[in-house]
């Protein structure tokens, strides 16, 4: 079990689906969950790292581990190890 990432977790889960055409709204919301976590539980970024950076680089971790997010109705849909990889990318961003 992962406090901080499960705070994340639940956050993203909360978000309300939005049509794709307006899909940076839910890139919007997931930044603003990471940083909330990192706020909440009191998470210390990598010196010179701004949440925002940190935001990006669990992002790229995603991406690079072939993970792909479709949020419908509040659900994500990951595929396999939905939240391994998730999990491990969130940790290595906030490091």
């Amino acid at each position: 079990m992962n406090p901080p990432f499960d705070s994340y977790d639940f956050c993203i889960r909360n978000i309300p689906a939005v049509p794709l055409w307006e899909w940076g709204k839910f890139e919007d919301e997931r930044r603003a969950c990471f940083r909330q976590t990192i706020q909440v539980n009191h998470l210390t970024l990598p010196a010179g790292t701004t949440a925002d950076q940190a935001f990006a680089n669990y992002d790229a971790c995603l991406k690079k581990n072939g993970h792909i997010t479709i949020g419908i109705g509040g659900l994500n849909f990951n595929g396999n190890k939905q939240n391994t990889v998730r999990e491990n990318c969130f940790t290595s961003a906030v490091r």
